[in-house]
């Protein structure tokens, strides 16, 4: 994050997201809320066509009921609830308008596939997104502490514990993730895999020779 070099791997392979797609999702929003176009308080309604298992919306909510973006949005992040995703994309017009507007994170172009109605990204572009990210803190700050208590001790935690703000992806095999590591030299990382229930122990340990490499010494706990 302070020399912006990248280091890659397969970064332009389209694959399966899961639900790594709510950080640039969640990131229009709050861009929507900066330039006062929509508040936290601005109501969205819960419509039969929007549930999807998975995440407690829609356990809190009945379809026609009208929920707080703000409730949405944290839901999104922290619970990674897929149902507060599937309202949030169909209220920007639906999923192929929301692949397009979600460009806007990014320089390079993408691919037909890109643009389907799979739920595929790559680590180019995601790494794109995190350093948007990173450059416009101050506009995410309510983003950045949700990804902050994000699955805390998993993925990019589960071998090491520095402060981490991330958005994980769970489905079938693929375990993903996209974060930001802090420290004395921040980075952020993101890794798609399809390991199965190692994936999750296999992106840590990939972070801790991360963080060792950019920090030049092996992380340790505080006292």
């Amino acid at each position: 994050m302070t020399t912006h070099e990248r280091f890659t791997k397969d970064a332009q392979m389209n694959v399966t997201a899961a639900s790594v797609y709510k950080l640039p999702l969640a990131m229009l929003y709050y861009e929507k809320i900066a330039e006062g176009e929509v508040s936290e308080q601005t109501l969205y309604t819960y419509e039969a066509s929007h549930y999807e298992q998975g995440g407690p919306m829609s356990l809190r909510y009945s379809v026609g009921d009208q929920i707080e973006l703000g409730e949405l949005l944290e839901a999104l992040i922290i619970e990674s609830d897929h149902t507060a995703g599937h309202i949030l994309y169909e209220n920007l017009g639906g999923w192929p308008a929301f692949k397009q507007a979600i460009t806007k994170y990014s320089g390079t172009p993408q691919s037909d596939e890109f643009f389907s109605y799979d739920n595929v990204l790559n680590a180019d572009y995601v790494g794109d997104v995190l350093g948007y990210l990173c450059a416009h803190e101050e506009e995410y700050a309510q983003l950045i502490d949700d990804l902050k208590e994000a699955m805390p001790g998993e993925y990019l935690e589960s071998v090491i514990q520095p402060e981490t703000a991330q958005k994980y992806g769970l489905y079938d095999v693929y375990r993903n993730v996209a974060g930001i590591v802090y420290g004395e030299h921040p980075y952020s990382i993101a890794i798609f895999s399809s390991l199965g229930e190692s994936g999750s122990r296999v992106i840590g340990e990939i972070n801790a020779i991360c963080y060792e490499y950019f920090n030049g010494v092996s992380w340790e706990a505080p006292a």
